[in-house]
């Protein structure tokens, strides 16, 4: 294993791209050496990687190229958090949320972050005594994710007659079970209803309504089913990029998506598929990063304000920015100026 490591590290020192090396993914906890109850007395690490192996890991990447070495991607949030080890305390999450909450710290999960011990004991973020440390928040986004829908060509390529006819009715929230077929629970299906009941999809033709029962509904059709998906994914990745992009350095410095595609065809996790067709997702991530503009315009959907955003490390010599909100209707709902100060 360690030759192995060892010509891996020597193929890839020179790519353009590599940060970091990892010792494992997802490890937790990393615990200290344990007594062995092995004859030949050694000791042994009760996870991967053993703390001997680890060591030299850690030698290898010094001697032979000197990016940072991690143990591992994320371990588990709370105090005992390391992040001299540890790139994150938490990763995630991977499904549909409201898209007010990606301009929240840790969109999705609690703020500040609770250990699965702490989860387990019902705990409350409230309890937290020191709600600022390494392990309570997340500042460099190893995952997040959300949900993916392939278009309608890609679906009548991999799913069959009676599986295009039996998709889900609104309302449904588990990955299986429920009205869920058989085809699309072998494929990763998510489901688009968030936890209060609001159905990402079917809220285009059936409007929420607190005396409406969504599971009595469905969409008209497949095709009905696929573009409304489409349009729920576009608004969900334009939203998770925007709201990173609008803390970032401040909140985070990092966020990394999990993941562009899939190595087969999914019902989670692509912004394009199998096929290398784009989705909803796809096209909501480029509004989300302005189409690459390093100056974007930015509404925050949790206070309703607009906010200018470089992310580039120098300024630019726009004076001001002009905006305008419009509803579905095309009706102008307002308007307004923002003076950018010098050096921004």
């Amino acid at each position: 294993y360690l030759a192995n490591a060892r010509d891996t590290i020597k193929r890839l020192r020179n790519h353009p791209s590599l940060c970091w090396y990892g010792g494992g993914n997802e490890l937790s906890p990393i615990p200290p050496l344990i007594p062995s109850d092995s004859k030949d007395g050694r000791e042994k690490s009760a996870v991967s990687p053993p703390k001997d192996v680890e060591e030299v890991l850690k030698q290898y990447v010094a001697e032979l190229d000197g990016r940072p070495y991690m143990t591992s991607s994320v371990t588990d949030a709370g105090d005992e958090f390391d992040n001299t080890r540890t790139l994150a305390p938490k990763d995630g999450p991977y499904g549909i949320l409201s898209e007010e909450l990606f301009f929240d710290r840790n969109p999705g999960l609690t703020s500040p972050l609770l250990s699965e011990d702490e989860a387990k004991q019902n705990m409350k973020p409230s309890d937290v005594r020191n709600k600022n440390s390494p392990g309570r928040n997340i500042g460099f986004q190893t995952e997040v994710g959300s949900v993916s829908q392939p278009d309608i060509k890609s679906l009548k390529r991999f799913l069959s007659e009676d599986a295009l006819n039996s998709y889900p009715d609104c309302g449904e929230s588990s990955e299986y079970g429920g009205t869920i077929q058989e085809e699309w629970v072998y494929f990763k299906y998510l489901p688009f209803t968030e936890s209060n009941g609001l159905d990402r999809i079917c809220q285009f033709k059936f409007p929420p309504n607190e005396d409406d029962d969504l599971s009595k509904h469905r969409m008209d059709s497949i095709e009905d089913y696929s573009w409304a998906a489409q349009f729920a994914q576009y608004l969900q990745y334009k939203s998770l990029f925007e709201g990173y992009t609008y803390r970032m350095w401040e909140w985070y410095t990092a966020v990394f998506l999990w993941k562009a595609s899939s190595p087969s065809p999914t019902f989670r996790g692509a912004l394009y598929d199998w096929y290398l067709a784009t989705n909803g997702g796809y096209w909501g991530t480029r509004a989300g990063l302005a189409g690459g503009s390093p100056v974007r315009l930015v509404l925050n959907l949790r206070d309703w304000t607009v906010h200018v955003i470089n992310v580039e490390p120098k300024t630019f010599l726009a004076t001001s920015v002009e905006w305008s909100a419009y509803s579905l209707k095309g009706v102008l709902l307002a308007n307004d100026e923002i003076e950018i100060p010098s050096g921004q």
